[in-house]
């Protein structure tokens, strides 16, 4: 870890995902956004060297979406939404609790 206060990754870390933290204006709300899919989760990264977590993530009841910004919170006996683009290659999934997700890897590229 590094000593820089303001480090997003570092601060996951130290105390895991804080889902207080999360902004409204994601398409799903203010949760925390995962994807199986490396590709997705890379268009986020800006290109070029950085790193990635994989995480543990506890889904409970999915709610599936079936259109980008559908929702803004999982609907009432959901816990997560999920929004499956292209059979899987861009798929988005939310969590709205911070037990719902843990830190794992640290991959580095």
């Amino acid at each position: 870890m590094c000593d820089m206060y303001d480090c997003a990754l570092c601060s996951i870390l130290r105390t895991s995902f804080n889902v207080s933290l999360a902004k409204d204006s994601g398409a799903f709300g203010a949760g925390i956004y995962t994807s199986s899919a490396s590709n997705k989760s890379y268009s986020y990264t800006g290109g070029g060297t950085g790193a990635m977590l994989l995480s543990k993530v506890i889904l409970g009841r999915v709610y599936n979406a079936s259109a980008f910004a559908e929702v803004s919170r999982p609907p009432p006996g959901h816990e997560s939404v999920v929004f499956d683009r292209q059979n899987g290659t861009l798929n988005e999934t939310v969590v709205y609790t911070n037990n719902a997700i843990r830190p794992m890897y640290v991959i580095t590229f």
